[in-house]
């Protein structure tokens, strides 16, 4: 069967934001355990943490958020979902892959945006390249930043 006279797919479909977070959380698991991480997802169960990750002697708790392609301004993440102690994933899903970008807490801390009603907060977009599929940052320890 010749599959070039088959159509293509022109886009991909438009899905709600609950499916756009999910299948975040199944392409950072999936990364994980392509990397030799054990990694599970909780799941919804906790408000902070969608994935815990092990490997080794090195257990790590992440919060991911998922952009579709053509996201271009800052990533929401309210400020009672913030800790310093935990990874952040950014994954922009575009049509055929997804980018990563990992920051971890405690660098995050320092340009994390705070709104003054103290509810909303966000990651500044322009702050993203330097940390764009910077896995080798889960393996270092948090208290130094290597994010340079």
């Amino acid at each position: 069967m010749d599959i070039s006279a088959l159509p293509k797919e022109a886009s991909p479909p438009v899905v709600g934001t609950g499916q756009t977070g999910m299948a975040g959380e199944h392409f950072v698991t999936g990364e994980l355990l392509r990397r030799g991480w054990l990694a599970a997802m909780v799941y919804g169960n906790s408000p902070r943490l969608d994935i815990l990750a092990s490997k080794a002697d090195r257990t790590i708790q992440i919060q991911v958020k998922t952009r579709t392609a053509g996201s271009k301004g800052d990533t929401a993440l309210a400020q009672d979902k913030f800790a310093p102690n935990i990874y952040y994933i950014i994954v922009d899903l575009m049509p055929e892959s997804a980018n990563y970008y990992i920051v971890p807490g405690k660098i995050l801390d320092g340009f994390y945006y705070r709104s003054p009603c103290g509810i909303r907060g966000r990651i500044p977009a322009r702050q993203l390249a330097r940390f764009k599929s910077r896995w080798d940052l889960l393996e270092q320890d948090p208290e130094t930043p290597a994010a340079s």
